[in-house]
Formats: C-alpha cells, sequence, structure tokens
C-alpha cells in the first residue's frame, strides 16, 4: 500500500468483519484508536517507503480474523506504557539472544517466561507474521507461541519456516493446495447440479444450530496450510421431501444408487443432528468432501426457518450469487456488482466504493479510472461482498452503461433527478 486511502479502505473492511462479533462501543474504541494514530503518524514512513500506519493495520487484520476482543485490537494499534514495556522487554531479550553466539540459557527462559500480559505475544506474532525475521521467528517466537499454546500462529510460523527453508517445495505444494480447493469447488457445483432445486445449500451462519464438523487445516504431506474462512470441507444441505414421507431415507438411498453413486459419490451413513430433530445422510465424493444432506419437508423447513427460500419463477438462466455469509440473491444473466449493491438496498447502491469478488478487493473508482468495467460483470456462483459509505455518495452517470436491472436503473433515474431539484 502507497497511500492512506488504502489503509482507511482495509480499515473500513476490517470495521465490518469486527461488527460480526463486536458491539458497537467496542468497535467506536478501536476506530477511535485508529483516528489517533492515523493523526499522529501522518505519513510516515519505515527505511523501506513503507507506511508505518499499514504495517499496525496488517497486523491488527490478523487479529481481527481470530476475533479478538477490543482491548487486543485497541492495543494492537496504541499499546498503553505498561504493555509497551512488556513488548519492550520481550523484543530486547530477543536482540540480545540473537546477537550472542552462545546465549545464557537464563535468558531463553526468561524469554520463554509467559507469565506476562499474553497480549503482547499476540501483538508481537502479528507483527513477525507482517514482517518476518526467519532467523527469530524459528528460535524465539516459534518457541513462545508453542509455549503460549498459540496454536494460529504455531501453525503459520512453521509453515513460514518451511516455506523459508525449502521454496521450491513449498511452491508445487501451494499449487496442489490450489488445485485441491480447485476440485473441491468443482465436486461442490456437481452435486448441486446433480440433485437440482430439491437442494439448498444450508448458509455458513446455520453451523450454530447444526453441528458441522470443520477442519481448518489442509494436511499436504507435512505441511500445514490454512483454508481460507468461507471453506467448509463438510457441507451442510436440505433435501426437500415430500410430506409425509414415511421412510425418507430409504427414499434417498434409491437417489443416490441410481443418480449419485454412478457418479463417484459414497454413502458414509445416516443418522440425526445432535438434537435428534432432523434426519440425514452423510456423503463423500471422489475427492474426499463430506456432505450432509437433512432431509425434510418444505413445511418442516419454513417451520424451523432453515435455510434460503428461493423465490418462484426464477428464470434459468439467472445468476446465484452469495454474500460471505452464504445469503443468496437471484439476478438476471447479465447483471452486474452494481446491480447486486442496488438489489441489496439502493443506499448501498448510491454509496458502494468497493467490493469483494471472489476473495479480490476491487475499488470502484479504479475500475473506472482504468477502464476495466468488465470486472463489475458477474457470474453463476460469484461470492461478493460490497462496502459503501453513507456519509459518501459515490454514484456516477456513467453507472447507467453498467447497470442491466430495473431496479437498478430505477434508482439511478430518481437519484439524479433529486439532484438536479437540489
Amino acid at each position: 500500500m502507497k497511500y492512506i486511502h488504502e489503509v482507511d479502505d482495509l480499515m473500513h473492511e476490517l470495521i465490518e468483519k469486527m461488527q460480526r462479533y463486536l458491539d458497537e462501543l467496542a468497535i467506536l474504541k478501536v476506530q477511535h484508536a485508529y483516528q489517533h494514530i492515523k493523526t499522529t503518524t501522518r505519513n510516515q514512513r519505515n527505511e523501506k517507503g513503507e507506511l508505518y500506519l499499514e504495517k499496525k493495520i496488517l497486523a491488527l487484520s490478523i487479529l481481527v480474523d481470530l476475533q479478538l476482543d477490543e482491548a487486543t485490537l485497541t492495543a494492537t494499534l496504541e499499546p498503553d506504557a505498561s504493555l509497551q514495556k512488556q513488548i519492550q522487554t520481550i523484543t530486547d531479550l530477543i536482540d540480545q539472544l540473537s546477537k550472542s553466539p552462545s546465549p545464557h540459557p537464563a535468558l531463553l527462559n526468561q524469554l520463554l517466561d509467559t507469565r506476562s500480559d499474553t497480549t503482547a505475544y499476540l501483538i508481537l506474532f502479528a507483527h513477525q507474521l507482517v514482517n518476518p525475521e526467519p532467523q527469530a521467528i524459528e528460535s524465539y517466537y516459534l518457541p513462545m507461541a508453542r509455549q503460549l499454546n498459540a496454536n494460529y500462529f504455531v501453525s503459520e510460523f512453521e509453515e513460514y519456516c518451511f516455506a523459508h527453508a525449502n521454496p521450491d517445495v513449498y511452491a508445487k505444494l501451494t499449487q496442489q493446495y490450489d488445485e485441491e480447493i480447485t476440485l473441491q469447488q468443482h465436486d461442490i457445483q456437481q452435486l448441486e447440479q446433480l440433485l437440482g432445486p430439491a437442494l439448498v445449500r444450508i448458509p455458513t451462519r446455520m453451523n450454530e444450530i447444526y453441528y458441522a464438523v470443520t477442519n481448518t487445516i489442509s494436511k499436504i504431506y507435512y505441511v500445514k496450510i490454512p483454508y481460507q474462512s468461507q471453506e467448509i470441507p463438510l457441507t451442510n444441505y436440505i433435501f426437500q421431501i415430500a410430506e409425509h414421507l414415511e421412510k425418507p431415507i430409504a427414499f434417498f438411498f434409491d437417489i443416490y444408487q441410481s443418480v449419485l453413486h454412478p457418479q463417484g459419490y459414497l454413502w458414509l451413513g445416516q443418522g440425526h443432528d445432535e438434537t435428534h430433530l432432523r434426519r440425514y445422510v452423510l456423503l463423500q465424493d471422489r475427492h474426499h468432501n463430506t456432505y450432509r444432506l437433512f432431509l425434510m419437508s418444505p413445511n418442516e423447513r419454513h417451520h424451523y426457518n432453515l435455510g434460503q427460500h428461493q423465490p418462484e419463477n426464477i428464470p434459468s438462466d439467472a445468476l446465484t450469487i452469495y454474500d460471505l455469509e452464504g445469503h443468496v440473491t437471484y439476478l438476471p444473466a447479465e447483471a452486474t456488482i452494481l446491480d447486486y449493491a442496488f438489489a441489496l438496498d439502493p443506499d448501498i447502491g448510491y454509496h458502494m466504493y468497493a467490493f469483494t469478488l471472489n476473495h479480490q478487493y476491487l475499488r470502484l473508482e479504479d475500475i473506472f479510472k482504468q477502464e476495466k468495467g468488465a470486472l463489475l460483470t458477474l457470474h453463476q456462483g460469484d461470492r461478493v461482498q460490497v462496502y459503501h459509505d453513507l456519509a459518501t455518495p459515490t454514484a456516477k452517470m456513467e453507472w447507467f452503461k453498467w447497470v442491466h436491472t430495473t431496479k437498478a436503473q430505477n434508482a439511478l433515474i430518481s437519484y439524479f433527478q433529486s439532484k438536479l431539484k437540489e
């Protein structure tokens, strides 16, 4: 990042993540700390020309992804005097140890004495992931993370050490991982196509109701590479059955034998979920993705308010677009991200300034400046998130070229008509 506005964009993204697990007051405290450090550091840069503020925010983003508390997040931006002293003590010890050809055991023991505030270590760990020092990570930060049972950082540090020592092997393993994820996504789409409209994906939030087995680590040989948070190896679905079907599992077994098994799917088992409310079957595909299909009638599903309700009369070529929590929006085949924003809410459309498309972060200003409007086009199954700021309207006349739904077009017409009257 070269400019402050890019850091601001990342902070906006982090605030949206915080809103998923922190209350409003806690978020305001983090925002206040950010604004204060932004004011005090201004455009200060390190010897590499990198913004000082950028490194703080990148470290903060790691801790936000771990859903740490407001006190830790605020301290990452602005540690108080006591915490700053602890951080300085740890870094001074590491400097002493790294400069000594044969470090005194007492120094090493002192470093690994983790009775100090854990927050200091977590902040240092996050900064090491942002600005890694290979020797320090292997010799000091990794042992400290193990001592603290900070498993996320242990995994990240181990992976970094392996990558640093074996770059060629690591590159090949990473490529294999990417190919594995591509296969996984393809297989999930294949199952959804095979079972058609009767299959409804349960959004991520339903994991609070249905206990979902999640494994966030992909073990490829001896390297641990984390999955992205949206990727859940055990995918939950509802398979709709007819009302009063006496033997739903036997009924589905017929479908399995005739449709799924010939395609390479394996029946792992059947049973009830942990609350004994639902019948389910477990399937596995040839790439070891596991699926749990809850068998229920439409009335049961609606009674418990489960899953996404698919509107009737959806065109066969309609796009199914997911947000980061698995919520579905249906749009015409030619729709763009602008159509999606207005479909959510006109105010979101008027004030949208950026979006993520399949994990890629894009700013509208950059897209239009570089005349890359094609990047706005949506495709079947895209996973998107839009970012907006109600204090700053961003709608422009050139957007008319890139909206195709009646709702978006009418919203823009109303918006610019109101502007002319002002």
